[in-house]
């Protein structure tokens, strides 16, 4: 991942990492342990679409978009 983040960098061109993934309840130590060790390749943000995921990287301080795939199709979940 570093030698990937550091040639779009050098490009000019941001690198995101896309966790589009379904993650059930046993998994998300590994989405966990996975977030820590890229953070060290300076990725821009994560693309993720699961709740779970966005608190996790909140928790973890990372920068990132809901994917259109997060189906925000209400107020609700638009202000959450």
């Amino acid at each position: 991942m570093l030698k990937i983040t550091k040639t779009c960098h050098d490009h000019e061109v941001k690198a995101y990492l896309t966790m589009n993934i379904v993650i059930y309840d046993n998994e998300f130590p590994v989405l966990e342990r996975i977030l820590q060790e890229t953070a060290a390749s300076e990725i821009d943000a994560i693309t993720v679409h699961n709740i779970g995921a966005i608190e996790l990287a909140k928790e973890l301080g990372w920068n990132f978009h809901i994917s259109t795939q997060a189906n925000i199709s209400n107020t609700c979940s638009a202000k959450f």
